[in-house]
């Protein structure tokens, strides 16, 4: 079963005759993806055919436009931010060093995971879900494992993080 792709360059030659209109119904690639079915359709007899389907092209890729950006702004998990501010914040876990401020703990969190998040890795044998032993410093060294940290500090009690899980949670 094929298809027929309408094109989104029809503004560029708004007087059509029908024969053009039938050429860029069938032939030119649309930007837009509006597919029509072949079986049964026939090419264009008018231009106003093809101005709604651009006006259509248009309202589709506007509201795809739209979705887009919308998931790409919203987030589907923890970013560097949220997962800081889960460790640091009064209204979270909390969590104080001695001798060094929210604010610091906030910005040195923040890019301890931005920058492992620049570098391309594996996980090796970091285990953010395992008690890390104390005396023991753990450090983010890549994109992998900055990930895994996120996730864990978003999946676990705020008494299990003071507890050494999820480590580093002090930079």
């Amino acid at each position: 079963m094929s298809a027929y792709l309408v094109a989104l360059d029809w503004t560029a030659t708004p007087s059509l005759d029908t024969t053009t209109a039938s050429v860029v119904y069938r032939e030119q690639v649309a930007l837009c993806g509006l597919l029509l079915p072949s079986i049964g359709a026939t090419p264009p007899s008018s231009e106003d055919f093809l101005m709604r389907e651009y006006r259509h092209c248009i309202r589709l890729g506007f509201l795809s436009c739209l979705v887009s950006t919308s998931v790409l702004t919203s987030g589907c998990g923890p970013n560097c931010q949220s997962t800081c501010n889960a460790l640091y914040l009064e209204s979270e876990c909390n969590i104080q060093v001695p001798g060094i401020s929210r604010e610091v703990l906030l910005s040195r969190c923040n890019s301890a995971c931005e920058d492992a998040l620049e570098i391309p890795g594996e996980a090796g044998n970091y285990a953010p879900n395992e008690r890390t032993k104390v005396g023991q410093t753990v450090n983010l060294q890549n994109d992998i494992q900055a990930a895994m940290w996120m996730d864990c500090i978003g999946e676990t009690a705020c008494e299990n993080i003071e507890d050494g899980y999820c480590e580093p949670v002090t930079f």
